[in-house]
């Protein structure tokens, strides 16, 4: 009964020892997939903004496109036309 106790003990230590190991590969392994998921997540936020700037800029195009043909002709502009500017005397 007196060996019981000692040899406990050292399986004890072993398994803690053990338990040590994996725990630090454990913690690798989670702090690994956590930034890998961070990197991502950031990677989809890039991608949607890049994708809802690209429509923005879309819609904004067919708006000023609508607007222009609403418009009608419109006259030259001023530095196209052939009349002089008015002399000072």
């Amino acid at each position: 009964m007196v060996l019981v106790g000692p040899r406990i003990a050292s399986i004890r230590r072993v398994f803690e020892r053990a338990w040590g190991h994996v725990r630090w590969k454990m913690v690798a392994i989670i702090i690994l997939m956590g930034s890998s998921t961070v990197l991502f997540a950031g990677l989809a936020v890039v991608i949607v903004n890049v994708v809802v700037r690209r429509e923005s800029a879309n819609v904004a195009e067919k708006q000023i496109q609508t607007l222009v043909q609403a418009s009608g002709p419109s006259p030259p502009p001023y530095w196209t036309m052939s009349t002089a500017a008015p002399r000072r005397g």
